[in-house]
């Protein structure tokens, strides 16, 4: 702002996604970034939404009066990364082939170990384990970090033996 406590164009943020959760309201901002619309009383939650995906949220409540709302850029956090990871299929014989299948949302890196490393945010890779493993899916980002897990089963372990010994009397 310039200091004459109102927005003028280009001080506000333009195209940022406003919803009101509770009335199903959806709007854009304009680059003003300030206008005005009816609510009914009550509290409200609003969320501001910018284009690269931080988010903002704030609880209001209107009762007969006006509201303002103010968000500023150092309100809007960076969305927490997710990371889904699972296996076709889940039990193989050694050294048999699964696919892995992942989907990392909110990150700058992914990576899956063991002996895969880095991967795009979404994708498939054929993994041939000797033993039993546990695959390990990071998704990073500037909104934190996800880890998801998926084992994958090589074979089946043995059947217990049951010896059984009978010495007549």
């Amino acid at each position: 702002l310039d200091g004459d406590r109102s927005y003028d164009a280009g001080e506000g943020v333009e195209n940022a996604e406003i919803l009101i959760e509770e009335i199903s309201v959806r709007f854009l901002s304009m680059s003003a970034g300030g206008f005005g619309f009816p609510v009914p009383d009550g509290f409200h939650t609003l969320k501001a939404v910018l284009e690269d995906g931080r988010q903002a949220v704030r609880t209001v409540g209107v009762f007969r009066q006006n509201v303002k709302v103010d968000f500023t850029l150092a309100d809007f956090a960076h969305p927490p990364p997710t990371a889904t990871l699972r296996a076709q299929p889940q039990v193989v014989d050694p050294g048999g082939s699964a696919l892995l299948f992942w989907n990392c949302s909110g990150a700058d890196k992914c990576a899956i170990e063991p002996g895969v490393g880095s991967v795009d945010p979404e994708g498939s890779v054929s993994v041939s384990p000797n033993e039993t493993t546990v695959y390990t899916l990071v998704a990073a980002g500037p909104g934190g970090e996800d880890i998801a897990r998926f084992t994958v089963f090589a074979g089946f372990p043995d059947p217990p033996t049951v010896a059984v010994e009978a010495t007549p009397n």
